[in-house]
């Protein structure tokens, strides 16, 4: 049977770029900031706003790359298999409890809701649209094997305008976010190894930020959601470079903690959050903090243990029964 770790473990080691230890800090970077925009959101800030979408979209170049890489090494085998247990099956568990807690509706809400086409937690949306990146993945790949001719890149290119130009705010301005992950494992991504790209993309960004500001721009909606998206997938860009590049090992180490509990913190800090908003005061936030990582560790280990009862069938030799 596989260990099960009751706490993530603290890594010291020098990351590479795009390697597992540099996604994960990725990902720890990238639940912060996610948290702290629905904090100011919480608390009438605005300011923080474009942090969210951010993050959101460190988070989905980071899956479009690492299902690239993984394709390369084992091709489709056990696709669905390892999205079902790592991703569906804590969230399907989360939200039967959380519907206890917090929820009351009906029988097909619910059932829509486990099978993340209508999702009910207030973050949903993002699961479900990791979803269908997920299935479109797995499409195009069974469609470039069937027929080799067909432009793969071509084909998710053609998804992404489809989400912009017809889904609304949140999806489209991550139009592109997946797809770019997927572009860095297949035509390298040497390019953002360098300081000088790290900088031009978040300066790109600042220029589209402000460039979405005037009410002119808000008013012509897809080219609002066009600013945004270029906004965000430059400053995600220039984040995953300066993560690389300041490589401060403490600050890893602690950003690579909060990445190993980053899906837990996305599906928890939804209702912690109830404790800050409520007082707003300094121990409100201190209680949503502690509450947010104690909750996050204990589920996690809870997933852990079902995970790896489910891949070994119980058996103490590591073989599934």
């Amino acid at each position: 049977m596989h260990s099960v770790n009751f706490f993530p473990k603290l890594k010291f080691e020098k990351m590479q770029f795009l390697d597992f230890l540099h996604t994960n800090t990725i990902k720890g970077f990238a639940i912060l900031i996610i948290i702290i925009s629905h904090i100011g959101n919480g608390i009438g800030v605005r300011f923080f706003a474009p942090l969210g979408g951010t993050g959101v979209a460190m988070f989905l170049i980071v899956s479009g790359y690492g299902l690239s890489e993984s394709f390369k090494k084992k091709g489709l085998n056990h696709y669905f298999k390892n999205k079902i247990v790592k991703v569906w099956l804590p969230y399907i568990i989360f939200e039967l409890i959380a519907r206890q807690l917090y929820i009351s509706d009906t029988a097909s809400n619910a059932i829509l809701d486990v099978l993340l086409i209508k999702p009910l937690h207030t973050y949903g949306w993002y699961l479900n649209y990791l979803a269908f990146w997920y299935i479109a993945f797995f499409v195009v790949k069974k469609c470039n094997m069937k027929f080799p001719k067909l432009n793969e890149m071509a084909m998710y290119l053609i998804l992404a305008a489809v989400i912009f130009l017809f889904c609304g705010e949140l999806r489209a301005e991550q139009a592109l976010s997946f797809v770019f992950g997927i572009v860095l494992s297949k035509y390298g991504y040497t390019f953002m190894k360098k300081w000088k790209t790290a900088i031009a993309f978040f300066l790109i960004g600042i220029v589209f930020f402000a460039a979405r500001q005037p009410q002119a721009i808000r008013n012509v909606e897809r080219l609002f959601y066009l600013f945004c998206m270029i906004n965000k997938l430059c400053w995600a860009l220039s984040f995953i470079s300066f993560i690389y590049l300041f490589n401060v090992r403490v600050c890893n180490m602690l950003l690579n903690f909060c990445g190993e509990l980053s899906f837990e913190l996305f599906l928890i800090h939804r209702y912690t959050l109830l404790f800050f908003l409520k007082p707003r005061t300094i121990l409100g936030f201190f209680i949503f903090a502690l509450t947010s990582i104690i909750l996050s560790i204990l589920y996690r280990y809870v997933i852990q243990v079902l995970n790896n009862v489910l891949t070994t069938g119980g058996n103490k030799n590591g073989k599934p029964t």
